[in-house]
């Protein structure tokens, strides 16, 4: 697996972990439709339950995820897109992101990418030095 491909589990853990953060908002919110009749209770559950398998599937994938990647490739590749989608989710149902998430957000950026470069020139020169053995 080359390219984004081999890290496809770690992503979708961090997405699936936003979406089943987007969906404990809405066990909580007071901007739920029809807030004053039964109807409310029934989208606060269907959310306890979205979230509930939004947040398993995200297990499923980090631990399948282990499976094929360095731990702390996993770990960092998944946090990191949990932030971004969070914060990607969180513009859209209008919440306020100031600027600070911004800069933060471009620094884990360029620390994952770093990160990654590094673990994958080390992979490759182990796989080098098995080679040659």
């Amino acid at each position: 697996m080359e390219g984004i491909w081999r890290f496809k589990y770690p992503l979708v853990c961090g997405i699936c972990g936003s979406i089943g953060g987007l969906f404990s908002k809405g066990i909580s919110s007071t901007h739920i439709p029809f807030a004053q009749n039964q109807f409310s209770i029934i989208i606060r559950f269907l959310c306890v339950i979205l979230m509930f398998v939004c947040n398993s599937a995200g297990g499923f994938f980090f631990a399948k995820a282990l499976s094929e990647l360095p731990p702390l490739t996993v770990t960092i590749i998944s946090t990191i897109t949990g932030f971004i989608m969070s914060g990607i989710i969180g513009g859209l149902i209008g919440e306020y992101i100031p600027i600070q998430w911004y800069f933060g957000m471009i620094i884990l950026i360029i620390g994952v990418i770093l990160l990654i470069v590094d673990n994958y020139e080390k992979e490759q020169q182990y796989q080098t030095d098995i080679k040659e053995e």
